[in-house]
């Protein structure tokens, strides 16, 4: 079986950008991405709205303000450097009332304070011209929002990490504990589950034959099914133990 440096699980877009960024530090790593399903992205990486957030909502000089930031940045610049799907469509946030106007106004200044680009504040006629089902006393118009496709950019982005030299893991399938040597955890899992079974059994047998006559003998009887009781669950969580997963490279 082949070894690596890092195994990384999860053939999503945080895996790969994972990977990428890893590669670009440590070339030399030798890393795999596992995936269970047998394509990438097929979970909440390609179930969302592909939105490209421009970093207004986040407090100011937050680490998340400062990657939303730039990863809006660079994002786009991926896209366009690779030709993929990419729509600067820009979005407005809509005060309705005039007690919303604050709220709208604080808004401004957290982006403002992010180094969120293009913001400015926009009125009634301006709301209709960007979005004419749109409705508002006053609106924060951020013109560098966008959206984008992330299973595509996923793909794109194992492409370049396979490119590098990382392996695709695709349909890893768990199996049960007993595809796998018994020299592991199977022999002993056997070994208290025999043992605990015959401890539990014995002890219902005694307890119906002569544990009923004394009160001592009946705690025997208890802590002996409970010593059953306890291997038992021990050769259960053992077996547990040797659950492997079958790798198949894409």
């Amino acid at each position: 079986m082949k070894k690596y440096d890092i195994a990384i699980i999860g053939g999503g877009i945080i895996g790969f950008g994972t990977a990428l960024g890893i590669q670009r530090k440590n070339p030399k790593l030798k890393i795999c991405i596992i995936e269970k399903d047998n394509v990438v992205s097929n979970h909440q990486t390609g179930h969302n709205s592909g939105v490209i957030h421009s970093g207004i909502y986040y407090k100011p000089g937050s680490l998340k303000a400062n990657f939303c930031v730039e990863g809006r940045a660079s994002m786009a610049e991926f896209c366009q450097k690779y030709n993929l799907k990419y729509v600067k469509c820009g979005k407005i946030i809509v005060a309705y009332t005039e007690d919303e106007l604050p709220r709208l106004q604080n808004l401004y200044e957290r982006g403002i304070a992010n180094k969120v680009k293009g913001l400015e504040i926009i009125g009634s006629e301006r709301i209709k011209e960007i979005e004419p089902h749109a409705v508002g006393l006053k609106a924060l118009y951020a013109p560098n929002t966008g959206i984008v496709d992330y299973r595509e950019i996923t793909e794109k982005y194992a492409q370049i990490s396979m490119e590098n030299g990382a392996d695709v893991l695709l349909s890893t399938i768990k199996y049960t504990a007993m595809e796998r040597p018994l020299r592991f955890y199977g022999i002993p899992a056997m070994i208290f589950l025999v043992i605990g079974l015959t401890f539990a059994s014995f002890s219902f047998q005694f307890y119906a034959e002569v544990g009923r006559l004394s009160t001592n003998l009946t705690l025997v009887s208890a802590g002996t099914i409970l010593i059953g009781v306890i291997l038992a669950v021990t050769a259960v969580l053992l077996f547990s133990l040797t659950s492997i997963v079958k790798e198949k490279s894409r």
